[in-house]
């Protein structure tokens, strides 16, 4: 059970790479998971990794869309650091 619980943000950390997100609770409460991406690089397969992420963290289903920019930016900027 969620103990509606709604997830109310979602951040890029670029190192390590990684999502964070943020939850709020029906009594406001703020909790936050950090999911690893540590692995992520130009060839991750974007797809397969947000449904990893869904059957870790079942409230982010809704948002895939958001989770799949967010991805693909954090890859991006990955190879444009390799590159230098």
């Amino acid at each position: 059970m969620d103990n509606g619980r709604k997830l109310s943000k979602m951040m890029a950390r670029f190192f390590p790479p990684g999502l964070i997100l943020e939850f709020k609770d029906n009594y406001d409460n703020i909790d936050s998971r950090t999911i690893d991406l540590i692995n992520l690089n130009a060839n991750t397969d974007i797809s397969f990794l947000i449904k990893e992420i869904n059957e870790k963290e079942p409230l982010t289903r809704k948002n895939n869309d958001k989770i799949y920019k967010i991805i693909e930016s954090n890859s991006k900027l990955i190879l444009t650091q390799n590159l230098s």
